[in-house]
């Protein structure tokens, strides 16, 4: 037992004569400018074929959906708004999205938050999250549309998304 300790009062027991025990200390969450992402640390490297793990929130309804293909093969049936990145996080202020879908990119080639994707009524969009590498949709005709950053871009069936390394299409 250190000195110190030996000059704190015992706290009293409690009332059913157990003895009390002393607060925790509280640890402060680190700051937010320890946890931003330094997008100079985004490179481009070669793809990825490896499992994307995703997490769902919020629940199912009968709204607007869309099937996408990604580039591991596997199919996500999309259902609102779905954030796509390394490590993907809404904004400050910002609803909770129903898919976070994390891209295992070792190489940095996807931002944290590389782009937000969505389902409405009238198709699928997508806005690119001001991203190191870009958003390039490529139409079924093989035209490409260069998304500016925060512009919502319409994507229609069969268009692909190249975003950093990785890809995907809309399937319907």
């Amino acid at each position: 037992m250190a000195a110190a300790d030996l000059n704190r009062p015992t706290p009293a027991p409690d009332s059913d004569g157990h003895p009390a025990t002393r607060p925790q200390p509280v640890i402060a969450p680190p700051a937010a400018a320890e946890l931003e992402d330094d997008v100079e640390h985004t490179r481009l490297s070669s793809a990825s074929r490896r499992s994307v793990p995703e997490v769902q929130h919020g629940g199912r309804g009968s709204g607007p959906r869309a099937t996408l293909q990604l580039w591991d093969d596997r199919r996500l049936t999309l259902e609102g708004v779905a954030l796509i990145g390394r490590n993907p996080a809404p904004r400050e202020n910002e609803s909770t999205p129903d898919h976070l879908l994390a891209v295992p990119d070792p190489g940095r080639s996807v931002s944290k938050t590389h782009l937000v994707l969505g389902v409405d009524a009238n198709g699928v969009w997508l806005q690119d999250r001001n991203s190191t590498n870009g958003t390039v949709v490529t139409l079924g005709d093989g035209q490409q549309i260069l998304c500016a950053p925060e512009q919502k871009v319409r994507v229609p069936a069969q268009a692909s998304v190249a975003f950093g390394d990785f890809w995907l299409t809309v399937v319907d």
